[in-house]
């Protein structure tokens, strides 16, 4: 390299070091500040402006933040244009948004942004349509503060003038940009929730096995049969006219029937149920067909007929005492479908789609105290009566079904509210509740095979008659971690117990149940408990707690701090000093889960011992020299002493499941499961893992008498390679 580049290059480099009130200033010849150092604002650049033009050559154009100082004439600056050099600092200098205020143009929020020359976070340039717009308006703010901004492809420059602000366009040159504010981005959609606070899963098998998974539907059929009056709605084009009580049918002369609606007895059987999962399709993501044949019996009673022939005049003969009775016997069966499916717009419909053949007659009988209606006229009531049966039939299903949408509906697509507690305590007199606001947020069909859904939702602590709720907010780790969506088919190596359905309830679910329980001041207690023959009465609190499962399937309860205060007696009748105060911190103890069996599945947390040798104590009161060994053990037979109490209140506070959701997990069995997850609090996240299994072959299994033998299971049938896959 000549000596001549070298100088160049040396020139290029070349700094100029100055200080101005107190800082440290550079002017650096190559267009950049080097490490460490970083372009001064504008304040700085007016203030220092006489120390820049000192430490530079006549004649030099030195960029300073958004001002060109010019030392041909003098020390002068302007805004914008060419220049040589950049004034730097080694001192920390702050470029704050708030020194651009923002000003409003039509919807929109602009700004200017001096003194850091490109839009900050949060905000974009403003497009050239705002600002053919809003030129004027940016003029009028700017005013002598700026001269000249740039806006998209104008280039403003603002004096102030004995008549106003004048607005000009110039030609390019560096000028401080306008933004204009980006709008807020979009909200998490209505209802979502913050925690995966569980996942679900019902299979083939146990809808196979067990039609209460689905009898909901049934019964409601048959509870419509049974308790719904026939009404006109369901005679309309059978009666001639119609009452309440009064349904005329045929000709009043020739053949003439009368049958009071309100006198009209109904009951149905159900037979050979069933239910299928159906695989995805291009019309919907999944659906479930039922299935099901009644036989149904509807006895008409005060039935009034005649037949007759109509001459000179209508000669009558009666057929049907008033009194008598006359029974329809006829069959049908019902094939519904109801399809998930998902709209563009993303929300959720149910969409059921029917099958319903024509009921078949089966057998008529009439009887009444005067005789039996005569077998020449049953085939003309046969026709008549079944008509009746049939539509009334039909009503009934369309109710179930329009019922049974609603349901699914509710539960698949809107958002659910399950209380999981409440509770009355001094701090909350009125009471309060302890709620999961929570929506499924996906749902997965496999053809024959399984039903999986994922729930989110938010725990929320609400009052009574109080506008202010708390919403738990946990570690976003242990939050966003869901229970996994796949089970074994079968729980023993053999393939002899088959999964019929799946629970799984994240434990930040119960860490909220303690939570709540904390918010609600139920963790502040007054215990009684004796010491050899001394009697205490102690005031113990607990703070912050903490619910996670250890890797052999244990609760670990936490509290991360809390304290003691006991005085002698076992009343509060008179002021005493307490005899014994102490704090402590990171308490813990291992704990258990037991199911509480009921119409609803219930669960309850249960502490087996207070882990003190992992916690801090500080002994407040008495101030005596306990050696800590000994403190620890008086401390340990203490802390140990509250724990059934505090179940008690885990008995008083069990989590059941929500009533809507109930009837597809019936009769559980329940374990603690550990999720591998290092970010999460302690790495002690889990679930609580509920699965309902039904017995092949039950003959010779020890310990499998509490589950029920399957029925109507074609996995039976399959062999140990076929049915130990995942569901």
């Amino acid at each position: 390299m000549s000596v001549l580049a070298l100088l160049c290059l040396a020139s290029s480099t070349a700094v100029h070091n100055f200080t101005c009130n107190g800082l440290n200033m550079a002017v650096y010849w190559q267009g950049e500040c080097p490490n460490g150092w970083t372009p001064v604002d504008y304040d700085v650049c007016y203030d220092c402006m006489e120390a820049v033009c000192g430490s530079v050559q006549p004649g030099s154009l030195v960029g300073c933040a958004n001002m060109t100082i010019d030392t041909s004439t003098g020390c002068d600056f302007h805004y914008g244009g060419a220049t040589h050099a950049i004034v730097c600092t080694d001192a920390e200098t702050e470029l704050e948004v708030s020194d651009s205020p923002s000003f409003p143009c039509g919807n929109q929020t602009l700004m200017i942004s001096y003194p850091n020359m490109t839009c900050p976070e949060g905000w974009s340039a403003a497009g050239s349509a705002l600002c053919n717009d809003c030129q004027h308006t940016v003029c009028n703010y700017a005013e002598d503060m700026y001269f000249y901004v740039r806006c998209s492809n104008l280039y403003l420059k603002t004096d102030v003038t004995m008549g106003g602000t004048l607005c000009s366009h110039v030609s390019p040159r560096t000028a401080p940009p306008v933004c204009v504010k980006n709008p807020p981005p979009p909200g998490p959609p209505p209802y979502a929730g913050q925690v995966h606070v569980g996942t679900a899963v019902v299979t083939q098998n146990g809808f196979d096995d067990s039609p209460t998974r689905y009898v909901t539907l049934i019964r409601q059929f048959e509870d419509y049969v049974r308790t719904t009056p026939l009404t006109c709605s369901e005679l309309e084009g059978i009666c001639n006219t119609c009452s309440e009580h009064l349904c005329v049918m045929g000709n009043s002369c020739t053949e003439h029937l009368e049958i009071d609606p309100s006198a009209v007895e109904k009951e149905v059987t159900i037979q050979n149920p069933t239910a299928t999962i159906i695989g995805p399709s291009p019309a919907y993501n999944g659906a479930v067909q039922v299935t099901f044949d009644y036989v149904s019996t509807i006895t008409f009673q005060h039935v009034h007929a005649w037949v007759g022939v109509e001459l000179l005049a209508c000669i009558k003969h009666a057929v049907c005492h008033p009194d008598s009775w006359i029974t329809v016997t006829a069959q049908g069966s019902v094939n519904i479908t109801f399809q998930y499916v998902s709209l563009p717009s993303g929300a959720v419909e149910i969409v059921p789609k029917g099958n319903f053949p024509s009921g078949q007659y089966l057998v008529i009988h009439s009887s009444s105290h005067h005789g039996s209606c005569p077998s020449s006229v049953e085939s003309w009531l046969m026709s008549l009566l079944l008509g009746i049966n049939q539509k009334f039939f039909q009503s009934a299903i369309n109710a179930v079904i329009k019922e049974t949408v609603a349901t699914f509906q509710n539960l698949f697509v809107l958002p659910q509210e399950a209380v999981l507690y409440c509770s009355t305590t001094d701090r909350y007199p009125q009471g309060y509740c302890l709620l999961c606001e929570y929506v499924i947020s996906d749902v997965d069909f496999e053809a024959e095979t399984r039903i999986r859904a994922w729930a989110t939702g938010n725990l929320v602590m609400r009052p009574n008659n109080s506008e202010v709720n708390f919403t738990y907010v946990g570690d976003k780790e242990d939050n966003d971690l869901a229970p996994p969506g796949d089970w074994l088919a079968t729980r023993d190596g053999d393939g002899n117990t088959v999964l019929q359905s799946g629970l799984r309830v994240s434990s930040t679910v119960l860490t909220a149940l303690l939570w709540a329980g904390n918010l609600g001041g139920e963790f502040d207690q007054q215990y009684n408990y004796s010491v050899l023959e001394a009697s205490f009465l102690a005031n113990v609190t607990f703070a912050e707690p903490f619910c996670g499962i250890t890797t052999d399937g244990l609760l670990a309860l936490y509290f991360s701090e809390g304290g003691v205060d006991a005085v002698c007696g076992a009343s509060l009748d008179t002021a005493r000093e307490p005899v014994l105060t102490y704090s402590f911190y990171n308490l813990s103890g291992n704990g258990t889960m037991y199911i509480i069996p009921g119409n609803d599945t219930g669960f309850s947390m249960h502490i087996m011992l207070f882990d003190v040798d992992a916690a801090n104590f500080t002994l407040l009161h008495p101030q005596l020299p306990i050696p800590n060994n000994v403190l620890v053990e008086v401390l340990r037979e203490e802390v140990n002493n509250f724990v059934p109490q505090y179940n008690e209140w885990f008995d008083d506070h069990v989590l059941y499941l929500p009533p809507q959701i109930s009837p597809y997990f019936p009769n559980p069995e329940a374990y603690l499961v550990w999720q591998n997850c290092s970010s999460c609090r302690k790495n002690q996240h889990g679930y609580l893992d509920t699965a309902t299994y039904c017995i092949c072959h039950a003959e010779g299994k020890k310990g499998m008498g509490s589950w029920p033998p399957c029925s109507n299971v074609p996995m039976c049938g399959k062999s140990t390679a076929a049915v130990t896959a995942s569901v």
